[in-house]
């Protein structure tokens, strides 16, 4: 019975607590831990970097099909790294302090981060 209680009350601790990876604390924080989501393929965390009307946008992209919506953004992103920082394993991106950092810093400077009720987001620009 114990253990059911244990298992019970940590499942819910996750639900209520979430699970995102990503820090949302600033826009630069929020480039760091995104880029590092993408590099581990973490579908999910790099999902919830994009605000809500972005995640709607993407959907609408993928005709409706929000499995494929992030399937295939994480997979556009994987590869936009790659070929940007011409790495082929993104895990020797990871790996490269130097080059890691320009990466956020690109993100930093380049994305369309929004704020909401005190978190930071990516967004989309008008008209893509």
């Amino acid at each position: 019975m114990f253990r059911k209680f244990f298992l019970f009350c940590t499942v819910l601790m996750i639900l209520l607590t979430g699970c995102s990876a990503l820090d949302h604390d600033s826009k630069e924080e929020l480039a760091e831990s995104f880029i590092e989501a993408v590099i581990d393929d973490d579908q999910q965390a790099v999902w919830e970097g994009f605000s809500p009307e972005t995640q709607s946008r993407l959907i609408t992209m993928f005709g409706d099909d929000e499995e494929r919506a992030k399937a295939e953004t994480l997979r556009a992103m994987r590869e936009g790294l790659q070929r940007k920082y011409g790495q082929e394993d993104l895990e020797d991106l990871a790996g490269n302090d130097e080059l890691f950092q320009q990466a956020v810093s690109d993100l930093a400077a380049a994305g369309n981060f929004v704020e909401i009720d005190g978190e930071w987001f990516i967004g989309l620009p008008a008209g893509e």
